[in-house]
């Protein structure tokens, strides 16, 4: 997350320095050299800024009487005065005005960023996400069609399910699992006024016998048990659209079938030698390796042609993004819709969400959010709810296979839990190094089985940073 603050100062000389040295420093920074101006930042910025570092005299003003009127447009802001008058008066009114901290303008510039860092920390823990997000003509192209996101790759996929709703083509949609596929099989089909009918294939369990049944229908007598006609649903949906998910997963005598009924647009009912004539419209979703599967000989050319006429890739959520605050706000509201508890997200919540690869998608991330609105006590997601796997530096790449990533990241995730703990005199200082919670740190050394490594090595709890009472520069 980057930090804006706001700087208010009636030197202006000194104003400039401080800003030039904050954005060096990484921070985004707005300026102001008046009470007035200051105030009038504040009322403006949709959002607090994490901190406002204010001049203790300014315009010949108290400055604290500046901080009172701050925080009676903002009651929540963190505002940290700073002054060369170091009286214990100036101190004591600061204080009381509701100022977070006091700071010597002669503090050296390594003491005064780490004052300042911690302050934007406790800006994220406390600031919350509450507001659903403004859509732009991305957002509303993606929204049209019952999706939710605002990313440029999500609209063109978009655009090109909406393109491709007027042809009868058959459409191949790839991605991973969760990204959404049935959704863009829906968009495709919108407008047509017969049936839409979902089939996974995997549920066949490789069995062509099965696929018949469900997709070419059953005449009477052809077996035991089938004591009437049953029509399948090539032709139930008339000219209506089939989606055929995970259809990698069928066998080669199922995909022979499957080829015959394309190429001749005719079925013939198990136990039947009539053949009935189909016009329905096939959309079909594999998983993004069907190539590598014919390369492999797992998939048959010939039915990888005939899918393969119109294309539509899903990218996976990692590489949208922008899409998982979107989601997270969505899934949020529609728990509360729901009748479960409405929660919020912390700012820092969010971060540790962003940085996620989402190996299971959006599937994935509904399932965490509805979990953490269960779970959590309060009303609002701090990171100390969430699990350890989203507090590990995840690798670049997140391809492959969902067991194969939990086990890198488990792997990694003990080996920087064992570092911190090597380089760290006490469990709290590894959870600093870490950069998580304590409570967070405990629940990886029990995961991991390293509580008895660490028995005798409790830190004691540091002490928070005291307001001060009085001081003089030497």
């Amino acid at each position: 997350m980057i930090h804006r603050l706001l700087v208010v100062d009636d030197h202006a000389l000194f104003l400039e320095l401080t800003r030039q040295f904050l954005e060096r420093s990484g921070y985004e920074v707005d300026t102001a050299s008046s009470a007035d101006e200051a105030i009038k930042l504040v009322r403006r910025n949709g959002r607090r800024y994490s901190l406002v570092i204010l001049d203790y005299i300014l315009d010949k003003r108290d400055g604290a009487d500046v901080a009172k009127e701050i925080l009676a447009v903002r009651p929540e802001q963190f505002i940290l005065i700073y002054s060369n008058d170091l009286s214990r008066e100036a101190i004591r009114k600061s204080w009381k005005a509701g100022a977070v901290e006091f700071v010597d303008k002669g503090t050296k510039e390594d003491a005064f960023l780490e004052v300042i860092k911690k302050w934007c920390e406790r800006h994220e823990d406390s600031e919350q996400i509450r507001n659903p997000l403004s859509l732009d003509e991305s957002g509303k192209l993606i929204q049209s069609i019952g999706m939710v996101g605002v990313s440029p790759q999500l609209a063109e996929v978009v655009g090109l399910a909406l393109r491709y709703r007027q042809e009868p083509s058959t459409v191949l949609v790839l991605g991973e699992s969760g990204t959404g596929k049935e959704m863009i099989a829906l968009a495709l089909h919108g407008g047509n006024n017969h049936p839409f009918r979902a089939v996974n294939c995997a549920s066949y369990n490789g069995e062509a016998t099965l696929m018949e049944s469900e997709l070419f229908g059953i005449e009477k007598d052809s077996f035991t048990g089938a004591n009437r006609d049953k029509k399948g649903v090539f032709e139930e949906v008339g000219r209506g659209t089939v989606f055929l998910d995970e259809i990698h997963t069928l066998s080669l005598r199922a995909q022979q079938k499957l080829l015959r009924v394309l190429q001749e647009k005719t079925i013939r009912p198990v136990g039947s030698t009539r053949e009935t004539r189909v016009f329905f419209r096939l959309v079909a979703a594999s998983k993004p390796n069907l190539e590598a599967m014919v390369q492999k000989g797992d998939f048959m050319l010939d039915l990888y042609y005939r899918l393969n006429v119109l294309r539509i890739e899903v990218p996976s959520l990692r590489e949208r993004k922008e899409d998982i605050l979107p989601l997270i706000l969505h899934f949020a509201a529609k728990n509360a819709r729901d009748g479960k508890k409405a929660v919020t997200f912390h700012t820092k919540t969010i971060d540790y969400l962003r940085r996620y690869p989402w190996p299971g998608n959006v599937r994935e991330l509904e399932n965490t959010i509805e979990q953490l609105s269960a779970t959590v006590t309060g009303d609002a997601v701090g990171p100390d709810d969430l699990d350890a796997k989203f507090f590990v530096q995840h690798p670049r790449n997140c391809g492959g296979t969902v067991s194969s990533l939990r086990e890198e990241v488990s792997e990694l995730t003990r080996e920087r839990v064992v570092a911190a703990l090597e380089k760290s005199s006490s469990q709290r200082e590894a959870a600093r190094r870490l950069g998580v919670a304590h409570s967070t740190f405990h629940r990886l050394l029990q995961h991991f089985g390293l509580a008895d490594r660490v028995k005798g090595k409790r830190g004691r709890r540091p002490k928070e940073p005291n307001f001060p009472t009085s001081g003089r520069r030497k």
